[in-house]
């Protein structure tokens, strides 16, 4: 593309020949039901503008893609603005935190819960995309973690009845001044084709107005604007499921999400979030003997493989790409794929909890714990799963009073692995009253856990000699291993 614009060959900057040439797209190729060119458009321009702050002040020349084309444009760098981007008002200390707090589902019909909370999750996984931001999402309005936050600003929203449809309404305020500096209401319709393409307009939009060039939070740090991706009709209801499920875990949710993520995955081949999120269904149904058959991993890391494909600058894509492949006993590749989300925003603190998990089961005991420990240290709203990789670094370190702090800590109640690592931990402790406790709580969530056990601890624990002290713990607590 470079050289076609140097060369001014025009002809090579439409939709249809970048599809041809770029994406291997035939003739039959049609750029008004076919978004593929302006998401791959969108990755580049996100790339390049994440590109030069991480180079050094020899860039004297910028390369841009200017929204709405699809030529590169070159300018030319100060030379005190090269390499410096990342210094003064725009280190990392002193970027603004936005704390997103969950929607409020004013609407009185418990079926809008997932839009409500997904319009949240999805808010402040968008926001994460401006790197000029550190993003965290709360849980609930009276969680004494707000104040640990230390949050410049406070992104708050309900979704209420309008007429025939539904009304979802955006404010913004300052902590400090706890007033509110902006706000914007939008209707959309309740049902029909229309509700999908709205709602991902709507979380990109948002994102940009709050933390884009000429958004709320730029007017005070003055940083630069970032980029949009929308999806269609389906998907992005698809995902806000996944992230209701996720909260949940409950089996009922799991069923509703799967099916709708898997109608999202046929209607939008395009959309990678949908294939990615679908990936960590499979593996999470995998590893909890919801779906056991083999086929389910081995599609779990395709379809992680695609989305990956699709959007290879997408940290969350990759951090899912990770976790399948560690499900899949490809501990080395998943590795690789940790490290590799990592570099591409060392400091989206959504992220850092999930690659520490990862990195620490997958062997790294250096960068995975520190990873982790950071996560739980700057953001109080860390994912309860960084615990699990940190109780499993201190069963391998011996510390196992330690181990039943992170434990208690794993706070998923509808996963067998928080009665599980609480009871190894204890049963270590000799304090087995307390770990039989726990056994009980296990097998009315596992049933099978006895006849399984070793397969259980295997989907995430990959190394014998930490899978060894969990079986003993746990025969200590009153679980005999079938055979």
């Amino acid at each position: 593309m470079v050289e076609a614009a140097l060369s001014e060959r025009d002809e090579e900057f439409t939709q249809q020949a970048i599809a041809l040439k770029v994406l291997d797209r035939g003739t039959e190729f049609d750029p008004v039901t076919d978004p593929a060119v302006r998401m791959l458009a969108s990755r580049v321009r996100r790339a390049l503008k994440g590109c030069y702050p991480a180079r050094d002040a020899g860039d004297s020349v910028e390369i841009v893609l200017p929204k709405g084309t699809y030529r590169p444009r070159f300018n030319r760098r100060a030379p005190e603005q090269a390499g410096s981007e990342r210094s003064g008002a725009g280190s990392p200390a002193i970027w603004p935190r936005i704390l997103v707090m969950p929607f409020h589902n004013l609407t009185g019909d418990a079926a809008c819960d997932y839009l409500a909370q997904g319009l949240a999750s999805e808010l402040a996984i968008e926001l994460s995309q401006y790197r000029e931001t550190e993003i965290l999402l709360g849980v609930s309005e009276d969680d004494p973690r707000n104040r640990e936050a230390a949050a410049g600003y406070e992104v708050r929203g309900t979704l209420t009845q309008d007429g025939k449809g539904l009304r979802v309404s955006v404010q913004v305020l300052s902590v400090v001044r706890r007033q509110v500096v902006w706000g914007q209401s939008r209707s959309f319709p309740a049902t029909g084709p229309e509700r999908g393409s709205f709602l991902g307009d709507l979380v990109s939009s948002l994102a940009a107005m709050i933390a884009g060039e000429c958004g709320v939070v730029a007017r005070h740090m003055r940083e630069r604007l970032g980029e949009r991706i929308s999806f269609g009709h389906g998907a992005y209801e698809a995902v806000m499921r996944y992230h209701h499920f996720e909260r949940s875990l409950a089996p009922a949710a799991f069923g509703e999400t799967f099916e709708a993520l898997e109608q999202a995955v046929a209607r939008h081949p395009d959309c990678a979030p949908c294939r990615g999120y679908l990936a960590r269904l499979l593996g999470f149904g995998y590893a909890h003997g919801v779906l056991p058959e083999p086929s389910t991993i081995s599609r779990a890391v395709e379809l992680a493989r695609e989305g990956v494909q699709l959007t290879p600058f997408d940290q969350r894509g990759r951090t899912m790409l990770a976790y399948v492949l560690l499900l899949n006993d490809q501990v080395g590749e998943a590795r690789r794929e940790a490290v590799e989300a990592l570099a591409l925003n060392p400091d989206s603190l959504l992220i850092l909890d999930g690659l520490g998990y990862v990195l620490t089961l997958a062997g790294d005991w250096e960068l995975g714990p520190a990873l982790s420990a950071r996560a739980v240290r700057l953001n109080p709203f860390h994912l309860p799963v960084v615990h699990g990789g940190l109780w499993l670094d201190a069963l391998r370190r011996g510390e196992y009073e330690e181990a039943r702090g992170h434990a208690s800590s794993f706070m998923t109640p509808a996963s067998f692995w928080g009665p599980l690592m609480k009871a190894v931990a204890l049963a270590h402790l000799a304090r087995l009253d307390e770990a039989r406790v726990e056994v009980t709580r296990l097998l009315e969530l596992r049933p099978d856990f006895a006849q399984r056990s070793a397969w259980y601890v295997s989907r995430y624990v990959k190394f014998d000699s930490l899978i060894a002290p969990i079986l003993q713990g746990l025969e200590r607590a009153g679980i005999q291993r079938a055979g």
